[in-house]
């Protein structure tokens, strides 16, 4: 692939991405309580997933058990 085409090809992906970007800030703005509870959200799932398990206790087997 020659170079000038890979760049053009990164200036396009990078475009699309930029409108990705303004897409979502714009529902942002037409909705803020909307997006306010999907971060809300987002955030909750996020502190759940940082808590640490609850890990069942196993029994002990000894092969030559303390006297």
């Amino acid at each position: 692939m020659p170079r000038g085409e890979a760049e053009r090809q990164r200036i396009t992906q990078d475009a699309d991405e930029l409108r990705a970007q303004i897409a979502e800030q714009q529902r942002v703005v037409a909705d803020p309580a909307a997006a306010a509870a999907a971060t809300g959200a987002r955030i909750q799932t996020g502190i759940e997933g940082q808590r640490p398990q609850q890990q069942a206790v196993a029994r002990a087997k000894y092969v030559n058990p303390p006297r």
